[in-house]
């Protein structure tokens, strides 16, 4: 796995498919459909951001309904990593960067 994950580790990978480990017996498998970058909502006290953040959107490619917590995320070029998910939708899951 890289030492940092940034945006530009998933831009190329857009569409492609991860497989996420639901338990020590279950994974399931997410395609990545979004990359966007987050930018700082404007205010009379604007938050500041460090680096590049961002934000991935998933969408689940079996039946399993994940729950938001950490999950260990596995792809062919970016290795094996982890990382915060919250579900957006029945099928859909979400992950800032920040």
């Amino acid at each position: 796995m890289q030492s940092k994950l940034t945006k530009d580790s998933f831009d190329s990978l857009l569409n492609s498919e991860f497989r996420v480990q639901v338990d020590e017996t279950q994974s399931v498998k997410l395609q990545l459909i979004e990359v966007t970058p987050l930018e700082a909502m404007v205010t009379d006290d604007p938050v500041t951001l460090r680096g590049d953040p961002f934000v991935l959107v998933f969408k689940g490619l079996d039946e399993t309904a994940l729950t938001q917590q950490i999950y260990d995320f596995e792809h062919e070029q970016l290795g094996h990593f982890s990382i915060f998910i919250v579900p957006i939708s029945p099928d859909h899951y979400e992950a800032v960067f920040n």
